[in-house]
Order: structure tokens, then C-alpha cells, then sequence
């Protein structure tokens, strides 16, 4: 067992959907609450204390390279407390981190994954780059190109107001600023989209400013109170 300030990982073995081997991997198998104190983006991720937390997400076969997201292995075993001491979960570096996410957009790529799961793989591996304290301009760019080709499929039924929003911020830290107006034009205030989060990035976006950026205290309980409390 590995305690983070603010997750913690364990040991369990998973079954690869491709090729049926069975291996141990690291899971979250906890996750502190959500308050008014934590760090939370304006793409709305939580900002986390290690790649870690992102790199548990994605299950890598060790015998065929398979990898995608750790939820298509099916978990088979999660070890006693006891076994937990035998089977500490290796702490890799944010750059083996990353390695994983890109063996996971290829492999959606070899399996005609959906524009929107490989820009969510790429938003994502993003998110662990930061954590981890190392740049991330290139997933920037390849989410917000998968992301585009899923919002112009008139036959997807994905929430375009969110992912308009989402695109959005994705532009906006690019400094494509016409574009971060443009989608946050077409995103829809609602329970998942406070008009004033739409309207504060509009502002952010009119004035140049690419940086990453928390949101005030206020958006986070109007957000992710108690009773709408997801996680991020």
C-alpha cells in the first residue's frame, strides 16, 4: 500500500482482455474529499500530488503491451492487508506515466476507438504530465484534435455542452483564443455548467491568458458540493 496526501494506491491482479494473462497492478483504492481547500482546475479536474493517481487508471499487459483503461482487465483479486505488505505497488516516474498513456492512444488507435476516448486518454495523460510537473503541450494539442472530430460527428449523442466547454478550455491553454470563444459560445449552462464558470473563462480567454487556473472557492461548492460530488 502506497498513502499519497491525498490517494492511495494498492496492489490487485488483473486479467488482459486481449491476451487472458494475469498480472499485478497498482489500483486507487482511496481518494480524500473534496472541500473548498482542494485544487481543481477550470477544465475541472482535481489536481493531484503524483502522475500516480492518473497512471493507475490505465492497465498495461506486461505479456502483449495491451493497454487501455484499467476498468476493461476486469480486476480478479484484490489482496488481504497482510498480502498488501508483499505486493507493494511499484511507484514508477511521470515519464513511465506517460509511456502507458501512450501505448493506450495507440492501441485505441489499432482498435478504431471513438474521437472522444482517445481525446479523453489524451486529456488525461495531460493531467498526469502536469501533476508529475512536466510539460504537456503536445497532449493539449492531440486532445483538442480528437475532441473536434467528436463534437463534428452529427450523430454522436455525447453532451455537447460540456465538451464545448471543455474544448473550450483546451483552446484557451493553447492561446487559441478565437477558438475558446467559439466553444464556449456553443456550451450550455446547466447542473455540470454554472453560467458564471462560462463566463469567467470568457473573460479569461478575451484577455490572453493561456495559464492554468484554479477556481475560486465558490464555483467548487456550487460544483462539487455534497449531493453532486463526482470524481475528477
Amino acid at each position: 500500500m502506497l498513502i499519497f496526501e491525498d490517494f492511495t494506491l494498492i496492489s490487485a491482479r488483473a486479467e488482459c482482455p486481449a491476451c487472458s494473462a494475469n498480472f499485478v497492478t497498482a489500483v486507487v483504492s482511496g481518494n480524500s474529499k473534496v472541500t473548498t481547500k482542494t485544487r481543481i482546475e477550470t477544465d475541472l479536474h482535481r489536481v493531484h500530488t503524483s502522475s500516480a493517481f492518473r497512471a493507475a487508471g490505465i492497465g498495461m499487459c506486461p505479456d502483449c503491451n495491451y493497454c487501455w483503461w484499467l476498468k476493461s482487465f476486469g480486476l480478479k483479486t484484490f489482496f488481504s492487508p497482510q498480502e498488501q505488505e508483499l505486493q507493494q505497488p511499484l511507484l514508477s516516474t511521470t515519464a513511465q506515466d506517460l509511456q502507458r498513456f501512450n501505448q493506450a492512444f495507440r492501441c485505441g488507435k489499432q482498435q478504431n476507438a471513438n474521437h472522444l476516448a482517445l481525446a479523453l486518454i489524451a486529456i488525461n495523460a495531460q493531467w498526469c504530465a502536469q501533476d508529475g510537473g512536466l510539460a504537456g503541450q503536445q497532449w493539449l494539442e492531440t486532445a483538442g484534435q480528437e475532441l473536434s472530430k467528436a463534437l463534428r460527428n452529427p450523430t454522436s449523442r455525447i453532451d455537447r455542452g460540456f465538451y464545448h466547454y471543455l474544448l473550450g478550455e483546451l483552446c484557451r491553454r493553447q492561446s487559441d483564443f478565437q477558438g475558446a470563444l467559439d466553444n464556449f459560445d456553443k456550451a450550455r449552462s446547466g447542473a455540470r455548467l454554472p453560467s458564471e464558470l462560462i463566463v469567467r473563462q470568457k473573460v479569461q480567454a478575451r484577455s490572453g491568458d493561456a495559464s492554468a487556473t484554479l477556481l475560486p472557492v465558490y464555483l467548487i461548492e456550487e460544483l462539487f458540493c455534497p449531493a453532486n460530488l463526482q470524481p475528477v
